[in-house]
Order: structure tokens, then sequence, then C-alpha cells
């Protein structure tokens, strides 16, 4: 698994060939996710937390389960998207199960929003964290799909918008910065 993540990270399109044709990549794939997905959780509730406060608050915990289930709906919301652009409008080949499991090992780099509270690093943290795995997606739906480079981009940047701009935007950082 972690072998996966470390490759589709370094954006190797070969790591995408094996994936397509191995189903058991899907459980590899869920665990990426499902790690970047508590990362992600933890940040935001880091940010979310009072310092100085004993005890557990009902809106962190909220915060936490919230952030987690909106990584795992983003990754469906992408792959949704990229795999109706990439296979019904370009033609490509792969299957919507092959789909999710090249975009689920690009979420890697979302494990790094676990820094996103810390001071100095938060910008930095989030435009790695939601750039990277844009890019790993194009280099995934190039080989995944067998498609062109314009046509993966295409697919990997609408999936991504849905995916990784709105979804997050809507559940956890509306509500976080909503005035109490």
């Amino acid at each position: 698994m972690f072998q996966l993540a470390l490759r589709a990270t370094l954006l190797d399109g070969r790591v995408y060939e094996e994936i397509r044709e191995r189903d058991q990549a899907m459980f590899s794939a869920l665990g990426i996710v499902a790690i970047a997905a508590v990362a992600f959780g933890l940040g935001i509730w880091n940010v979310n937390r009072s310092p100085g406060e004993v005890g557990l608050r009902l809106d962190e915990n909220l915060s936490l389960f919230v952030a987690i289930s909106t990584t795992f709906t983003s990754w469906f919301v992408w792959a949704i998207l990229a795999w109706m652009l990439g296979r019904v409008l370009f033609g490509g080949d792969a299957g919507y199960r092959q789909t999710v499991r090249a975009i689920g090992v690009c979420y890697a780099p979302i494990a790094l929003m676990i820094l996103i509270g810390t001071q100095y690093l938060s910008l930095a943290v989030m435009a790695v964290g939601g750039v990277w795995p844009l890019v790993s997606v194009v280099v995934a739906m190039k080989h995944t799909h067998e498609i062109a480079w314009w046509k993966a981009t295409i697919a990997a940047v609408i999936g991504w918008f849905w995916g990784i701009v709105v979804v997050p935007a809507l559940f956890v950082f509306t509500p976080l910065f909503a005035p109490a």
C-alpha cells in the first residue's frame, strides 16, 4: 500500500497500469484514502480545538467526523466525474472501479493536511495537499484510461474542482469559519 502511494505521489505512470489489472488494489486505495481522511480530520480538529480547555467538546469531535467523511465523499465525487468524462466523453478504456482505485491511490498527499493548523505552514500545506493529488490524478487518468494528456487534464481538473474544492468548502471549511 505504501509503495503504491509513494509511486503515485512521485508520478510514476506505470503504477496505474498495475492497479488497473488488480482488483485487490481497491483495498490499498481504500487504506490510502482512510489515512488521508484521518490526517485531514485531525488537522481540522486541531484548528477547531479550543486551547486550554479540558475535556471533549461535541463541535470539535463533530468537525473530525465531518472532515473524515467529507474526504471519502470527495473521493467518490471526483471518481464519478473523472470516470464519466474520461470514459463516456473522451472514450477512455477504464471502468468505474479502475478509476476509483487509481484516484484513491492519488490521495496520499492529502495526509499532509494533518499539519493544517501549524502556524506559518497552513497555506503551504493546503496548497500542496490540494494540488499534488490533482497532478497525480492527471497522470492516473492518462495511464488508466489510455487517453491524451489534455483529455486526462480536463477530466482530472473538473473532478478535482468538485471533489477537492467544492465538497470540503461546503461541509468542512464553511462551518469552520462561520460565526458561532
